[in-house]
């Protein structure tokens, strides 16, 4: 008896609002996958506060260009920022956030534009690159050349 009550307690703070017990926030977990298959390259636990960056090669100037963003309490990413050091066709200077030059580089602040889920296709010219708490997961070499990858953010499964 004493170990149903137990378990009662324990899926009952489990279930308060916010997805927190204590105070402490349940982990989230940052998934790339191949939706056509579902085979997941990777998973990685992140926090609403870790930086996620998707580096990549523009494909008509050939430059750097990243987009940064942060995740809502559901999971959805939001585009934050971008930075890239060409300017022209493809690259925003206007619109959505707040444009500057810092250190030599275009930037586009204050974008706060809601994706959801990524997803785009990998190329060796366009490199894309995955970067999380300072590493980095080079995703163009993970999976063929024009390869679907979906990038999305969970909370992490319960035990209980």
């Amino acid at each position: 008896m004493k170990r149903i009550l137990l378990t009662v307690a324990i899926l009952f703070f489990l279930s308060l609002p916010g997805g927190e017990v204590l105070g402490e926030p349940f982990p989230f977990i940052l998934k790339a996958m191949i939706p056509s298959d579902g085979r997941i390259l990777f998973q990685v636990p992140v926090q609403p506060q870790d930086p996620i960056c998707l580096r990549t090669i523009h494909s008509l100037a050939l430059t750097p260009y990243a987009h940064y963003y942060r995740f809502d309490k559901d999971g959805n990413l939001i585009l934050t920022r971008a930075e890239y050091e060409s300017g022209g066709g493809g690259y925003p200077e206007s619109g959505d956030g707040v444009f500057s030059v810092v250190d030599g580089k275009f930037r586009m602040d204050r974008i706060d534009r809601f994706i959801g889920l990524l997803r785009f296709r990998v190329s060796p010219i366009s490199r894309e690159t995955l970067i999380l708490a300072g590493r980095e997961f080079p995703l163009y070499q993970m999976v063929p050349e024009g390869t679907l990858v979906e990038v999305s953010v969970g909370k992490e499964r319960n035990p209980f």
